[in-house]
């Protein structure tokens, strides 16, 4: 167990450098940025992206990030006329995917057969193969967002018309505009991984365009 007090990284510092602490080990991350303390136990365990979108967060909207395993401790201060609060969020990486395992998703859609097999390679990657009409179409890796834990992605839709949530993994060119390769977008239901959603999307050609929702084989 690690045990951080939040009091000395809610203070100002007039340096705006990152001040790097004595580490434990080469693979942690033990900083201060802006007065803020950005903490990470491990970080071979999670994408580089995952950590560089947590950092940015760190200097933005949180007073401290701690990340150990599969655990984010989130620590914010809220002010309200002369009021001032202290508060830990405590936030849980998605797990319904078991690490080394692959599981296969399938689905039918305008005479269409597609199979997608998701494998989580780490806390926070997912390499996944897409077939159509058993030919291979897609692969690549997926990378949970740095900003899950403002919430989960709802609004999603099963085949009996209930309404779930899910954890969202994007391709590492999501964000970009790119004008040959595609950018793809997988949600993984959240509680049970039954449902999972794959959209795909080409800038250049549209009708290339790919949006599904498979369902879990047993």
């Amino acid at each position: 167990m690690i045990c951080l007090s939040l009091t000395p990284f809610c203070s100002q510092t007039k340096t705006k450098e990152i001040q790097i602490q004595k580490q434990k080990n080469p693979r942690e991350i033990n900083q201060v940025i802006n007065g803020k303390r950005f903490f990470v136990n491990d970080s071979s365990l999670y994408s580089s992206r995952f950590i560089k979108e947590l950092r940015e967060t760190c200097m933005g909207t949180t007073d401290s990030l701690i990340l150990t395993n599969d655990t984010l401790l989130v620590y914010v201060t809220t002010r309200y006329r002369e009021k001032i609060s202290h508060n830990l969020h405590q936030k849980n990486l998605p797990n319904v995917l078991t690490i080394g395992k692959p599981v296969n998703y399938t689905t039918e859609n305008n005479g269409k057969k597609y199979s997608l097999t998701l494998l989580r390679t780490n806390l926070t990657d997912i390499k996944f193969n897409l077939n159509i009409d058993s030919h291979l179409t897609k692969s690549g890796v997926t990378i949970l967002g740095g900003t899950f834990y403002f919430g989960a992605e709802c609004g999603f839709i099963d085949e009996n018309g209930k309404e779930y949530c899910s954890a969202q993994y994007l391709s590492d060119n999501y964000f970009e505009n790119p004008t040959k390769d595609s950018r793809v977008r997988i949600n993984v239901q959240y509680g049970s991984g039954d449902h999972v959603s794959y959209d795909e999307y080409f800038s250049n050609n549209k009708d290339q365009n790919v949006k599904i929702v498979l369902r879990r084989q047993k």
